[in-house]
Formats: C-alpha cells, structure tokens, sequence
C-alpha cells in the first residue's frame, strides 16, 4: 500500500534557495541513520534505488501553493496566440499558486492575473565578513569579506485594487512511501521529531542561522484522484518511464561534484559532472504507474555508496487528453 504524508516546516532563518527532492532524501536518510544506524539506512537506500520500494518526494514549497506549470502555460498561449511580453513575464514571475487555483488554471477557466494569491521570489547577495585571525588564533590574518545568496519568498495577495506582500515562513514537503518496515520506522521517526519541534537542516550555512526548518507537523494526506494519467511534478524528477511526447517538460541541468579535502572546491582539481532533471511545475503524462516514473542512479563521484535521488512526488490533475 502507498500513502502519502505532509511534513509542515517552519522557516527559522534566511534561505539561501528553497530545498530541492534531492536535498530533503539526504536529510531524511541522515535522520534515519542517526536513529536506526547506517546499516539500515543502507538498506533502505538500496532498495530504494532498485525499486523494491516506492519512495518520492517533493521540493520544500510554500504551504498551501502548489507550482506553477511555466512551461506548459507559456506553450498553451503561443497555440492560442495569446503570447505577449507582459504576459510571459507574469508567468515567469509567479513561482506557486494555490492549490485549489491549479484546476482553472490548467484548464483555462481562469488566467494567472486572475488568481488573487501567488508566490515570487526576492534574490539578492549578502555581505559577510569572516574573521580568520580569530577563527585560526593568528592575529596577523586580515578578515575577509564574502558574499552569500538569499532568496526571499515572497507571498502576494490581491484584494481588489489593494495588493499586500509578505515574506513567507510556512513551508512543507510531500512525502510518498510504499509501506514496509523501514519506512514505517521512518513515518514513526518524522511524527515523533514533529512533536518534539525539532530542527531540520536542508542547506549550507547552518552554523550562521540560514537554511534551518523547524518540523511543526505531520500527518497523512488524503490523495487526490490519481485514476488519469496526468501528473504535476512537484520535485527533481529522472524520468524513467513517461510518456515524453504527452509531457510538458523544463529541464534544469546541476554540476555534481563530491567534496576534496585536500583540493577542496578547486575547479582545476576535481572532476566535474553534469546531470539534467525534470524541474518542479512540469506537466508528467504516464502510462505504467507513478512507481517507474522517476529513478535514482548511482552519483559519478562515489557509485558504491551515493545515490542521486531522483523520485519526484507527482501530484494528479484533470487534464484532458492530448491538451499538452
């Protein structure tokens, strides 16, 4: 049996960029580890990894908001000869809309200037400064100036002519599990750390207060109706079995490389990898089931022990036949 669970967060610092799928599976197995051992997490990631259990996940997004299909949109209007620059720049403007919005949005009973709540993005680079001669206990270092990305998430309303705009701090994640021991271990693992209010770390910088969550809820969702064969992608997904001519897609290419301590991030001395993803509001058509959908594959920089996960959690919509 499949089910579906929503793990609610709670924004306690700066965000650098808003977790991706891949981010909140290292931060799960490293949960389940610290717990269980890494024997058993081993386990389990293997079994993920060869499809002997189905576990997806979603991005970290706002509560309540759901992404916007940009791509599939920006297709439908140039069909329709609706395409204009104000347009496209709304459309790539609004990054989440409400859940209950997608519906009339996909459909096309509803524009995207007519929904009257929607999520952006604010980005800019925030000075810091580190102080090494404090840090290494020798005076004679001078203290460096660095800069680090922050993205605002940003929540607007509309009401008539009056529009407001506030920073968003609620977010959550879907989580999407085939039940088997360990990952009933696991649900039990996610409810006890939501009752106790615990900290999630789904980014760099933590020690400075940036990309920290508090879990503030988990419960199981009542799924939607999955009986088509039409799907929203919510997370990074590796596709495996879709149909990619009935599919809007929008790729987003990542470098991948592991951590050299004796080179460390030095371009020049490490191998580089590149792997592509299906990106999160892309429209997914499937015909053999959300089970092989996604895959992960082994990580070029460690295949005997990394995986990159690669199973988006897709969320069902009515769309009709042949539309995309």
């Amino acid at each position: 049996m499949i089910n579906t669970y929503l793990v609610e967060l709670m924004s306690t610092g700066a965000i650098t960029q808003l977790p991706d799928s891949q981010k909140v599976f290292g931060a799960l197995i490293y949960m389940f580890a610290e717990e269980y051992g890494s024997r058993e997490a081993t386990q389990m990631v293997k079994a993920i990894k060869e499809k002997n259990i189905h576990f997806s996940l979603s991005n970290v997004i706002p509560y309540g908001y759901v992404p916007l299909p940009q791509a599939y949109l920006i297709e439908q209007n140039q069909k329709l000869d609706l395409q204009n620059k104000k347009n496209y720049k709304l459309i790539k403007r609004v990054k989440y809309i409400k859940k209950e919005d997608i519906g009339s949005i996909l459909n096309s009973k509803k524009q995207v200037d007519e929904v009257m709540s929607y999520v952006r993005f604010d980005t800019w680079q925030q000075l810091r400064a580190s102080i090494d001669s404090i840090r290494y206990d020798m005076p004679e270092l001078e203290s460096k100036l660095y800069s680090v990305p922050v993205t605002e998430v940003i929540e607007v309303k509309k009401n008539g002519t009056v529009t407001q705009e506030t920073p968003v701090k609620k977010f959550c994640f879907y989580m999407q599990v085939e039940e088997n021991e360990q990952t009933e271990k696991l649900v039990k693992l996610l409810k006890r750390q939501s009752e106790m209010n615990n900290i999630m770390i789904l980014g760099k910088r933590a020690s400075q207060g940036m990309n920290t969550y508090e879990i503030q809820g988990f419960h199981k969702e009542k799924e939607g109706d999955s009986k088509g064969n039409m799907y929203l992608n919510m997370g990074m997904l590796l596709p495996d079995k879709i149909s990619f001519t009935d599919s809007a897609l929008e790729l987003f290419t990542s470098e991948r490389c592991s951590f050299n301590i004796e080179n460390r991030w030095n371009s020049k001395q490490r191998m580089v990898n590149y792997i592509s993803f299906v990106s999160e509001g892309s429209i997914i058509a499937i015909s053999e089931g959300i089970k092989v959908a996604g895959k992960c594959v082994e990580s070029p920089s460690n295949p005997d022990r990394d995986i990159v996960f690669g199973n988006a959690y897709l969320w069902p919509i009515k769309l009709n036949r042949g539309e995309v």
